[in-house]
């Protein structure tokens, strides 16, 4: 969870970046903020004439990011949303997941998330993706997808739900389930 890999970003200020903090990126105006949008800015002017980019997200999975917060997302998932919205005038939609842990108002009903997104990991699955789904569009009345699923967040290595003798069962309501959410996957 989170920035688990600091020590070796290249935005850390000890191997030559702007931050000396992950957190700092969700301030809006610091150097490492200012060249997390220039870095976007530059992803969607390479990519926008792509007619197979069907939408943008701008940040997977903001609650667990480190320092992150229900407000800074939301102000962070606004800039983003502008750099988008300006260099790509065909107005894809934008997206700024988070887990399946939290549910942020100020970020998933802002005008800055155009698109919901689920990461939905749990046993059973099929009535987790019809729940979360279900929630998201009742609460926010916008277009939802299933970004991430699975019967569990980790590797199927050892007694985790992935490698029960169910599985495939499981897996094949969750699709079924996935497809009548009225979801997007």
């Amino acid at each position: 969870l989170g920035f688990t890999n600091w020590s070796m970003n290249p935005w850390n200020s000890a191997n030559g970046g702007p931050a000396s903090d992950p957190s700092q990126l969700w301030q809006s105006g610091s150097a490492v903020n200012v060249a997390w949008l220039a870095w976007l800015r530059t992803l969607v002017d390479r990519w926008r004439a792509r007619a197979n980019v069907a939408a943008w997200e701008v940040f997977s999975e903001l609650d667990i990011a480190t320092g992150a917060t229900a407000a800074g997302a939301a102000a962070f998932a606004a800039d983003a949303a502008a750099v988008v919205r300006t260099e790509d005038t065909t107005g894809r939609p934008v997206m700024a997941s988070l887990t399946a842990l939290n549910d942020w108002p100020t970020l998933n009903g802002s005008d800055s998330v155009d698109i919901l997104q689920v990461h939905t990991y749990a046993d059973p699955l099929d009535t987790a993706l019809l729940s979360s789904v279900g929630t998201l569009r009742a609460e926010y009345q916008k277009p939802v997808l299933i970004g991430e699923s699975g019967l569990d967040a980790a590797a199927p290595v050892g007694a985790t739900p992935t490698t029960g003798p169910d599985a495939p069962l499981e897996i094949k309501h969750a699709i079924w389930a996935g497809v009548v959410s009225g979801a997007m996957n």
